[in-house]
Parts: structure tokens; sequence; C-alpha cells
């Protein structure tokens, strides 16, 4: 666990130490939320969360199209999830699809997901998660509030 704790740290400093992210004009946001939903079908149930995202807005003249890399941990009474994902929205519209490591049982496998999600500060989701041909895949269901801090650069405004 330590070490995709220390992968998931470096991976994520990478992405926000990136020239490209400092470029003049543009925004840089980090986005931590937490997140609670349902995962149906075998080892389903109550699920809860948190997310953490970075992200940056495509056009400074469009502050309303943004991209970035995110980092989700999810438990459930079954297992644990971590994601690492590379997210797209535009205004209340957004998709996150990357790898996924499921750790049940004492084992991991790795598989990936795709979230499409919508929503500002209070967000609606669908997780799909595909492990292989010889696990079930996971749907789940759910919500998560998330806050967007702007770290180098102005906030979202919309023009008048």
């Amino acid at each position: 666990m330590r070490k995709l704790f220390s992968t998931a740290v470096v991976f994520i400093t990478i992405l926000c130490t990136s020239p490209n992210l400092f470029s003049q004009g543009n925004s840089v946001f980090l986005n931590p939320g937490i997140k609670l939903g349902y995962t149906y079908g075998e080892n389903g149930g109550f699920t809860y969360g948190f997310k953490l995202s970075v992200t940056s807005n495509v056009l400074p003249e469009e502050p309303t199209l943004c991209y970035g890399v995110v980092f989700d941990i999810d438990f459930n009474k079954h297992w644990t999830k971590i994601h690492f994902g590379a997210e797209g929205n535009l205004i209340t519209l957004g998709l996150d699809i990357g790898p996924t490591l499921l750790i049940q049982n004492g084992t991991t496998t790795l598989g990936f997901s795709i979230i499409p999600y919508c929503g500002e500060l209070l967000y609606l989701y669908y997780n799909y998660s595909y492990f292989g041909k010889n696990m079930p895949a996971m749907s789940e269901l759910g919500m998560y509030l998330k806050y967007h801090t702007p770290i180098i650069g102005e906030g979202f405004h919309y023009r008048n």
C-alpha cells in the first residue's frame, strides 16, 4: 500500500510541475472532494472515498473548458479501489478515464474505469470499472462534493 501511495504522490507532483501548466493566462485548480455512492452487483454495497484532481483551463479565453489529472481512492466493506486518470470537463459535464487497481481479499487486480459526471460543487457520477473476463464489471452510482481551489491564476468567472 505504501508503494501505491508513494507512486500516486510522485505521479501527481510530476504532472503539477509540468511547465505547460504554468503558461501565462491559464489557471490551475486543485479540486479536493469526498464521495458517497452505491456499487451494484457482486461484492457491492455502500461505497465512500476521496478524490483529488488538478485541472487547468485549455484556453484563457474559455475558462469553462478544463482538463487535468485525477486520483481517487474508494472503500467498500469488500474491497478498495485506487484510480488514476485523465479528466476533462466543459461547464458542468465531465469525463474521467484511466487505470484502476482493485484490492480485494489480499490480491490486486488491474483494470480501468470510465466515470462520466455532471454538476457544480455537488456532482452526480456513474463509475464503470472493468477488470477482465474473469471478474464481473463494477457499476457505481453516487455523488461527490468537490471544491475548485485556484492555485495559479484566477478562479472561474462568467463573462457578461
